[in-house]
């Protein structure tokens, strides 16, 4: 981790995604922090006060809607990226329940990291519409 460069949360049960998103991340000098479940999550949120959260919706049984609740309560608007390959969530589903935009597995890095720049560098609005 690199001290004092903006701090991204990866919520994902997925050892292997997490490695390869803890790669990427240090290679754009932001900070990695990671989360396997909810609990981890508001503590994550709580403890660091996370800039962006990536999350993989099926982590900690599914439990994506309350996963997004539980760290929006946790502490203040934090934009949130959803990836899954799941059909049920679409774009729709990850604005109503909170999500700053949704990306589909597998991730390309390059948008990822496009994304997570942005929401990092203001040039999109803090909240979803």
């Amino acid at each position: 981790m690199k001290p004092g460069g903006p701090r991204v949360l990866v919520i994902d049960d997925d050892p292997q995604v997490k490695e390869s998103l803890y790669a990427m991340i240090e290679r754009e000098g932001w900070s990695f922090y990671s989360a396997d479940n909810a609990e981890e999550a508001v503590a994550a949120v709580n403890d660091i006060q996370p800039e962006v959260i990536v999350l993989e919706p099926r982590a900690d049984q599914g439990r994506a809607r309350a996963l997004l609740v539980d760290v929006h309560q946790a502490g203040s608007w934090i934009p949130v990226i959803l990836y899954t390959s799941d059909p049920a969530i679409d774009d729709a589903w990850a604005l109503e329940h909170g999500a700053s935009g949704l990306m589909r597995t597998p991730l390309g890095e390059a948008l990822l990291r496009e994304r997570i720049g942005e929401l990092l560098n203001g040039r999109e609005t803090d909240r979803p519409l």
